[in-house]
């Protein structure tokens, strides 16, 4: 009688077929083209908030510009230096925070009411119009002078447009104007990902009982 002996393998894995080694890569495929896509969402969530942090701070920045301007125009009212501190305001709030260099233009405007935007008319870049002074940048690059303004307190030479001279601004508490500033800012892409814009900020303040 002969007798047969069974050989038990323990531990032994079955051999990889080709099917089952194709679907391994295939598996290995796919996870990676997700890595790459979750990465490059990532990527560009941290780069849009870098931009949105960038640009916030400038509109902080020019909010704050516009603010300081509006003050000393409502205060100093039909003053011929109004103008000229305004500019001067607007000029030494951004270059202390380094951001003169970014600045487009600045606009004092008569506003309708306390929380007023500039007549859309005056915001028109190439052919503004209304009751406004634009501003360039050129204007602030320097410490605007004295001798720049004339009787009525215009900009003899610098400015865009000019419709709303000191002269003419009403501080009668009655009826006393809301003046407005606009300050325009350039914000550039930090992070390449996305085009350069403009922040645009103001302020309104009522002329005070103190305006000359």
């Amino acid at each position: 009688m002969t007798m047969r002996v069974r050989h038990h393998h323990h531990g032994a894995s079955a051999p990889r077929t080709n099917a089952t080694v194709g679907v391994g890569a295939r598996d290995e495929g796919v996870a990676l083209i997700e890595f790459a896509l979750v990465v490059f969402l990532l990527i560009t969530l941290v780069f849009g908030a870098l931009d949105i942090g960038f640009r916030w701070r400038y509109s902080h920045e020019a909010v704050g510009a516009s603010r300081a301007g509006a003050r000393i125009g409502a205060r100093l009212g039909t003053d011929r230096t109004t103008d000229l501190n305004v500019l001067s305001t607007v000029r030494t709030s951004l270059d202390s925070v380094d951001m003169l260099d970014s600045l487009e233009r600045v606009i004092v405007y008569r506003a309708d009411s306390s929380n007023g935007r500039p007549p859309l008319s005056c915001t028109h870049e190439f052919g503004p119009s209304g009751p406004c002074n634009v501003y360039p940048a050129s204007a602030l690059t320097s410490p605007p002078a004295d001798s720049n303004f004339d009787a009525d307190g215009c900009m003899i030479t610098g400015a865009t447009y000019q419709n709303y001279c000191p002269d003419v601004r009403d501080v009668d508490q009655r009826d006393a104007d809301y003046v407005g500033v606009m300050v325009v800012l350039r914000v550039g892409s930090i992070t390449g990902m996305y085009s350069d814009s403009t922040v645009q900020r103001y302020s309104v303040m009522r002329m005070e009982p103190t305006a000359k």
